[in-house]
Order: C-alpha cells, then sequence, then structure tokens
C-alpha cells in the first residue's frame, strides 16, 4: 500500500485583468497578475483497498461528482487504468466557497499532482496543464504557483 499524503492547495487572488480580443473559440486572451494567499484548503489521499477512489468533503454541500476535484480525479484515473491502486480523496475546505479566491481550482490542481504522485503516473507538467485546463482555466496557473 501506499503512504498517505497531505497536500495544501492554497488560494489565489488576481491583483490586476485586462480582457484582450476575443479569440474564435469565444473566449477572450488574458493579461492577468495573480499571487497565491497562505490561506488553503487541505487534501488528504489515503489508500484503500478497492479499485478506484472515494470522495469526502467537510462541507456536505461540495460532495457530489461534480466537485472539481471528482473531475480531476477522473481525467486521472483515465490515464492512470483500470489498475490502478484504490484512493480515498478528503478535501477539508478553509477558503471560502465562490469568493473568488479560486478554491475549487486550487483544489483540482493539487489532486491532478498529488495522484499523478500516489499512482505514479510521471506525468510532466505539461500534461497536467492540459488536463488541468480541460476542467478550468485557472487550474493551469494552480499547477505552476
Amino acid at each position: 500500500m501506499h503512504a498517505a499524503m497531505i497536500i495544501r492547495a492554497p488560494a489565489k487572488i488576481n491583483l490586476g485583468l485586462t480582457v484582450h480580443r476575443r479569440r474564435t473559440d469565444g473566449f477572450h486572451e488574458l493579461s492577468t497578475v495573480m499571487q497565491q494567499l497562505s490561506l488553503s484548503d487541505t487534501i488528504l489521499l489515503e489508500p484503500r483497498r478497492e479499485q478506484g477512489y472515494s470522495f469526502f468533503c467537510s462541507d456536505p454541500s461540495l460532495s457530489g461528482n461534480d466537485n472539481l476535484v471528482c473531475r480531476a480525479a477522473d481525467l486521472l484515473s483515465e490515464k492512470a487504468g483500470p489498475f490502478s491502486p484504490g484512493v480515498k480523496i478528503s478535501l477539508y475546505k478553509s477558503i471560502p466557497v465562490a469568493a473568488g479566491l479560486g478554491g475549487g481550482s486550487s483544489d483540482a490542481a493539487a489532486v491532478l499532482k498529488g495522484l499523478n504522485d500516489f499512482w505514479g503516473l510521471g506525468l510532466g507538467k505539461t500534461v497536467l496543464m492540459d488536463l488541468g485546463s480541460q476542467i478550468g482555466s485557472d487550474i493551469p496557473y494552480c499547477l505552476q504557483g
């Protein structure tokens, strides 16, 4: 069995944002200055005997499978394959929900990095950032810090 991992998922704040031209995909080009904060959520990855992952969140309103943490785990599970060790993902929220501090994005980024290590996938930062961008536009920043 793998050892448990504790991962810090820091909040972030946009210090400045400029919206530029609209791209062909409907999104806009942006220039932004972001800063990570000391405020953070905590994610615990623990081995479990069953295949796949289970998810717990300290905030019951965020416990559904639509949580960005679950979306990140689903994407990485596809890369890991059906025989990856089982893992229990526990999310302990400290970042206020819907406060514009990027808590969900930071949580998803932390899970991408953590499961990459937990499962020994060896995926590089570029691959993780590509996966993260499929979930949310702030996740690549959260992966870089």
